[in-house]
């Protein structure tokens, strides 16, 4: 079922985010080609996808979140941002979830955690000239 899905989809999220939480540097590591492949999935088919973004849990779009930000420590995937757009998506986001926060819809307890992802990864890509 779906539901089961989300489930299976949260609990990978979380293994990525705790297995490279404190990760800084991916340009060296011995998946490097994997952890590409991954970055270009949760963009492409994860960020940039409306179905899936408006059917998944608010968890999992945190999580996301989360394993984006995590690999955007690294220039490889800061370049690899640029090319897939990823400030753009991520602007839009955080448009999205800040009308939310401000129309005081605090029936979401993932929406606080969400922005703060959201506005890290803008920082970072605003560091980077993106």
């Amino acid at each position: 079922t779906i539901i089961q899905f989300f489930e299976k989809e949260a609990k990978m999220f979380i293994q990525f985010w705790q297995r490279f939480k404190n990760q800084r540097s991916f340009k060296n590591h011995k998946y490097l080609e994997k952890l590409i492949q991954i970055f270009e999935f949760l963009v492409k088919k994860r960020l940039a996808c409306k179905i899936w973004y408006s059917n998944a849990p608010q968890e999992n779009i945190l999580r996301l979140f989360q394993c984006i930000r995590i690999l955007m420590r690294d220039t490889v995937f800061m370049k690899a941002s640029k090319e897939y757009g990823v400030a753009t998506l991520v602007v839009n986001k955080l448009t999205f979830y800040s009308e939310i926060h401000l129309a005081g819809d605090q029936e979401d307890v993932y929406n606080t955690d969400i922005l703060k992802e959201l506005l890290t990864i803008c920082q970072k890509l605003s560091a980077e000239g993106t």
